[in-house]
């Protein structure tokens, strides 16, 4: 019987042979052609206070794909930085272009006039194939309770997907003999109803008005909001006097 011998040279041609076949028959869809971020948008908007700013998402795609908008929402204007009009169907506009790029969402006149309440739209991202609907949400606030006096805090659930609670309050003064005193910056502590000691939610707010989306459905949650001097490193805090805490139940 004769043994044929293959050369190391011919075993590893065929080994990288079976395993290019290997590859190609790995599914084509490995790779997503459309990432979008954030996946949803949510603007709040206080009575009595100017339109909220314009918001950004980024959507990510193939070079050289073509990919564009189409929405119909009356109370926010979308834009796409280097792109151009897009066919989209009756009583909506868009926008496309060519590459990754961005989208912009500004509140116009129309959310001027909204009442209290939660609104819901959407716009639709379309890149070859695929489709993605991006859910935007307008939470407007019939704004800041007459209780606290100068650090009163106000408190809304929003029933957006996931849920959120939004927190405004009554600008809080820091003093500082002697020298102009720049706005303050804002600390906010929060604790689960259970708990005992408060936690640090977030720190360096430059608005009087914060949305925590980090909450569970039917927990009840407590929150502090203290102010201090962007130049105080140690965050030197407001007064107690500034400090209210409300409690927050949420979810049926």
């Amino acid at each position: 019987m004769r043994r044929i011998l293959k050369s190391p040279c011919a075993l590893r041609s065929a080994l990288c042979a079976l395993l290019l076949a290997a590859i190609c028959l790995l599914p084509a869809a490995s790779w997503a052609a459309l990432a979008i971020s954030p996946t949803a948008v949510s603007i709040t908007r206080i009575l009595g206070q100017a339109l909220p700013p314009a918001q950004s998402v980024q959507v990510s795609v193939a070079s050289g794909q073509v990919w564009q908008i189409c929405d119909a929402m009356p109370w926010a204007d979308t834009a796409m930085p280097g792109g151009s009009g897009a066919s989209c169907p009756p009583n909506q506009g868009g926008w496309q272009r060519t590459d990754s790029g961005s989208l912009t969402i500004t509140p116009n006149a129309t959310m001027a006039g909204l009442a209290a309440g939660t609104y819901q739209d959407q716009i639709t991202v379309t890149a070859g194939s695929e489709v993605f609907v991006l859910p935007v949400t307008v939470a407007v606030s019939a704004g800041l309770p007459p209780s606290g006096g100068a650090s009163g805090l106000g408190l809304q659930f929003l029933p957006e997907p996931g849920g959120s609670i939004l927190l405004w309050w009554s600008p809080i003064t820091v003093s500082a003999a002697g020298n102009p005193i720049p706005p303050p910056l804002y600390r906010i502590m929060r604790r689960r109803q259970q708990d005992v000691l408060y936690a640090e939610l977030a720190a360096g707010v430059a608005s009087p008005i914060y949305q925590d989306k980090q909450v569970l459905r039917g927990e009840a949650y407590c929150y502090m909001v203290y102010a201090y001097l962007p130049q105080q490193s140690e965050r030197g805090q407001s007064a107690p006097g500034n400090e209210i805490c409300v409690l927050a139940v949420h979810g049926q």
